[in-house]
């Protein structure tokens, strides 16, 4: 598995982990804490979209491989979740990444829930299959000098995961009026970008690209409503080279077919000798990211400096 380094989020971050082996019949019971940012919609759509960030919590027996997930007071328009989900069969398979690492994947469905919750049609995924970004330093500020010194270090933009297994949930159920997607704040989307530009005799395919949104977070780990979205191996036209460009400052916009990044008329950053420098050539017109269905599709549509045009559709999470 690629090299990354841990960041934010202290409170939740470290996957919680117990076990507990019976001898008698060799059973092992495992519990974690997952840390899981979620969408929730109501079928009013004139309600607005709430996003909170809560643990849930998995009890794992092996080797029957069953789970149960137990959700404890967790905001949902003017009630508080609190539901838990009987004990159903899980199915464990593995997903070859790029770098060869197999990585797991844990599903299970639970409709079956006690009477006296609201909670229903739950559908999860455990997942190690994530797309990495590209093991590039990318600065999260323009440095800045004083006085004449040389220019001060920025930090990097640090990968954030929802614990040390490297587990992202992802996970839909309802609850009562509401509907519940999971989601992550620091995803990766890889898969196809077609770019055109006046005078191109063709559309430019780049499968290479891939797309980092990194959603910005108070203190307290609520998301502020802005995002940046660093793109590797940026390359436009046959013979350009590869570039990575960061765009700050996108709107979010949570609704209920998903989420959308927004902006107009930014100019971004290019990463020069570990710095981060102005590109205005490569101004973004607009841009317009949409994530929706499960919260691991992305499709985007940019202009950039005018002319040039490009699509892009690729998924977060490999299955």
């Amino acid at each position: 598995m690629k090299k990354i380094l841990y960041a934010g989020i202290v409170a939740y971050a470290m996957l919680s982990l117990t076990s507990c082996n019976n001898s008698d019949d060799n059973y092992i019971t495992e519990t974690y804490s997952i840390p899981t940012y979620n969408l929730i919609t109501s079928e009013d759509v004139s309600e607005a979209a709430i996003v909170t960030l809560t643990g849930y919590h998995y009890t794992m027996t092996y080797p029957e491989n069953s789970v149960s997930m137990k959700v404890s007071d967790m905001e949902i328009g003017t009630s508080t979740a609190n539901f838990f989900t009987p004990t159903v069969p899980m199915r464990i398979s593995g997903v070859k990444m790029s770098d060869d690492f197999l990585a797991e994947q844990i599903t299970f469905e639970s409709k079956d829930i006690p009477e006296n919750t609201l909670a229903s049609d739950v559908n999860c995924m455990l997942t190690q299959a994530a797309y990495a970004p590209e093991e590039i330093e990318v600065p999260m500020d323009v440095p800045s000098a004083n006085d004449g010194q040389p220019a001060n270090k920025s930090k990097n933009y640090e990968r954030l995961i929802p614990g040390v297994s490297q587990h992202y949930t992802v996970m839909s159920y309802n609850y009562g009026q509401y509907k519940v997607r999971t989601f992550w704040p620091d995803m990766t989307f890889c898969g196809e970008t077609s770019s055109t530009m006046p005078g191109m005799p063709a559309s430019f395919i780049n499968k290479k690209m891939s797309y980092r949104v990194y959603m910005h977070r108070h203190q307290n780990n609520s998301l502020t409503g802005k995002a940046d979205v660093i793109i590797y191996s940026a390359s436009f036209a046959q013979g350009m080279p590869d570039i990575t460009i960061v765009v700050k400052g996108l709107d979010i916009k949570f609704d209920n077919n998903g989420y959308q990044l927004i902006g107009e008329n930014i100019i971004p950053y290019m990463v020069e000798a570990g710095q981060l420098q102005e590109a205005p050539r490569f101004k973004f017109n607009d841009i317009k990211m949409d994530v929706t269905g499960d919260l691991t599709s992305m499709h985007a549509a940019f202009t950039v400096a005018g002319s040039m045009k490009a699509n892009f559709i690729g998924n977060s999470i490999k299955k």
